[in-house]
C-alpha cells in the first residue's frame, strides 16, 4: 500500500512540475532573446538614463525628449 501511495505522490508532483514548466515557457516572449540588454545612455540635458534605441540625438549628444532636445544640454 504505501509504495503505491509513493507512485501517486510521484505522479502528482512530476505533473505539478511540468505545468510550472510549461506555463513559464508559455508566458516568456518567442522572439525576445537570451540576453535583452540594451545599452543605455544618459539623457544630456535632465541625466537621466534610457535605451540607447529610443533616445533622440543632436551630434554627439543624446536627450530623452523633444524639448530636452530643444533647450539642449545643461550646463
Amino acid at each position: 500500500m504505501a509504495r503505491i501511495l509513493l507512485i501517486f505522490v510521484c505522479l502528482v508532483a512530476g505533473m505539478l512540475v511540468y505545468r510550472v514548466l510549461v506555463s513559464r515557457r508559455r508566458d516568456s516572449p518567442p522572439d525576445a532573446p537570451a540576453n535583452s540588454q540594451q545599452p543605455m545612455v544618459r539623457c544630456a540635458h535632465c541625466g537621466v538614463f534610457l535605451p540607447e534605441a529610443e533616445a533622440l540625438s543632436d551630434g554627439a549628444e543624446r536627450f530623452c525628449s523633444a524639448a530636452h532636445r530643444q533647450l539642449g544640454p545643461r550646463k
